[in-house]
């Protein structure tokens, strides 16, 4: 990666626009534009200024090996994880769950077919839905860590994205086996998410007021 490269990367990760970072090194969105696109060679001086406000040092500008840069990767695959698992587990409770009162329907079931086959499948599905909650606690947790440590938070509107994202495909998960079942309530099928909205919210107001703090000191 070049110097422009690790220039742009690294502005982005402390969440400051290009305005807001020339201002503070005392030099024109231009020339910062300049910088970032490879037009233009900042100089030693320039490049130290870059490295305080960035909080790094010359070698992560020059050679692209920084903190802060596993801190972001770190970040990103912890919330792609966090993604890819509560869709997965979401979408095979409320898929098996479906099948469950499609194949399974109590009324053509004998007592002992109930016993030993449907409410174990039905326990399956709760299981996934605890497990979910836990991991999705424990993911929650883990961002906020290491989002403390980045010192700069990526834009709210950017992790907003994420949980509208997120919810979203949670949600259809949910709402069409929900809207196919003979048995169960769209309700039945909703309601297991509510366990992982609450560490989300927390979250989600970690990071509304460490960014509203970080604003605060810029100004």
């Amino acid at each position: 990666m070049n110097i422009h490269q690790n220039l742009r990367q690294l502005r982005q990760m402390t969440g400051l626009t290009q305005q807001q970072a020339a201002e503070q090194v005392g030099i024109t969105r231009q020339a910062l534009s300049g910088y970032e696109s490879g037009r233009r060679q900042p100089d030693l001086e320039m490049l130290e200024r870059l490295a305080d406000l960035y909080h790094t040092d010359l070698m992560a500008i020059l050679y692209g090996s920084t903190r802060q840069q596993k801190l972001a990767r770190q970040i990103k695959t912890t919330a792609l994880l966090l993604f890819c698992f509560l869709v997965g587990t979401t979408l095979l409770r409320c898929g098996l769950t479906l099948a469950i009162n499609q194949l399974l329907p109590p009324a053509s079931l004998s007592p002992d077919t109930i016993r030993n086959l449907r409410f174990p499948l039905l326990s399956f599905c709760s299981a996934l839905s605890s497990l979910a909650q836990s991991l999705v606690l424990v993911g929650c947790v883990v961002l906020g860590v290491l989002l403390f440590k980045a010192f700069r938070l990526p834009s709210p509107l950017t992790w907003a994205l994420y949980g509208g994202v997120l919810w979203g495909c949670l949600l259809l998960c949910a709402l069409i086996p929900a809207l196919l079942d003979p048995l169960y309530q769209p309700a039945d099928y909703l309601l297991p998410l509510l366990n992982v909205f609450a560490p989300f919210v927390l979250l989600l107001l970690f990071l509304v007021i460490f960014w509203l703090h970080q604003n605060k000191r810029k100004q």
